[in-house]
């Protein structure tokens, strides 16, 4: 059996998100999700959806996620705030839970493949 360390799970938990939240935002290279530029607020809000799912759906620790993706503190609590607050909206929340199980399973299918 081929074990992951835990920096190859974070790595993969990141993979997932990234691949699952790109379904959605086709629009935006995968690469302006993981690295926004300032002015494609698309690519941030992507990028927030994925920083929410690695962080509550996955349980990630959030100094772990900040590393992983070369994201600071404030900037990663902001992005947890500002999806929380758009859970509130029923059309919003709805698309978060698809999210959340298709990331979910995504993980669970990569995993069983390395096993």
């Amino acid at each position: 059996m081929n074990r992951l360390n835990e920096d190859e799970l974070y790595e993969l938990h990141f993979r997932v998100c990234v691949a699952v939240v790109h379904e959605s935002f086709k629009h935006i290279p995968i690469a302006k999700i993981i690295e926004p530029e300032h002015s494609q607020f698309d690519a941030y809000l992507a990028r927030q959806i994925v920083v929410h799912l690695l962080v509550h759906e996955f349980g990630l620790i959030r100094r772990r996620v900040g590393d992983l993706i070369g994201m600071r503190r404030t900037a990663l609590n902001a992005s947890i705030r500002t999806i929380d607050n758009r859970l509130d909206e029923p059309a919003f929340a709805d698309q978060y839970r698809m999210w959340a199980k298709r990331t979910t399973d995504l993980y669970l299918d990569e995993l069983a493949e390395v096993a």
